[in-house]
């Protein structure tokens, strides 16, 4: 969105502001609190402001919340899983506004080609240093795997949370 000039509005708990900031996001408003998020939401876009686009991943109330937000002919990307609209009920609520559900699961196996396309972009720009690497926090799968879903329970996380075997960290650490 910042490669091509978006004003970005993250939703995120308090926590994880610092690591957002430091990728250059300067506006916030709550994951966590319904009503506070769109109060939130408002204050940033100032008397009768909306969004443009709206790249999704909360569930529940927030689908609603931020399709009011949207401005006409708005556009809805779902990147969630749980609790998504269908289409249907995207044009009952919304018909001004273009809504997609983005599977990238899915997409790989039905649409191959165009999937691999989209990973050579991806890749093209890695290797030009147009993305940074989010954070990975590790966790042994045979003695820390415990640890590791108490760790996304609380939420705390940024970036991937992965389980592997010592003997792979081992390997990949020596090179091998």
């Amino acid at each position: 969105a910042q490669r091509v000039g978006a004003k970005i509005i993250a939703t995120c708990s308090t926590g994880k502001r610092e690591y957002l900031t430091s990728l250059g996001v300067t506006m916030f408003a709550t994951s966590r609190n319904g009503p506070q998020f769109v109060k939130e939401i408002k204050q940033l876009l100032g008397p009768g402001g909306t969004v443009d686009v709206v790249l999704n991943s909360l569930s529940d109330e927030y689908i609603q919340q931020s399709m009011d937000l949207l401005s006409t002919a708005g556009r809805f990307v779902e990147i969630g899983k749980r609790g998504i609209w269908t289409q249907e009920q995207s044009r009952a609520n919304r018909p001004d506004v273009q809504y997609h559900i983005l599977e990238l699961d899915t997409h790989a196996q039905q649409q191959p080609e165009q999937y691999c396309r989209l990973l050579q972009r991806v890749c093209d720009d890695v290797d030009l240093n147009k993305w940074q690497p989010i954070p990975v926090t590790k966790f042994d799968f045979v003695t820390e795997h415990q640890q590791a879903l108490s760790f996304l329970r609380h939420g705390t996380n940024i970036g991937k949370v992965v389980l592997c075997s010592n003997h792979l960290q081992q390997n990949q650490s020596q090179g091998l």
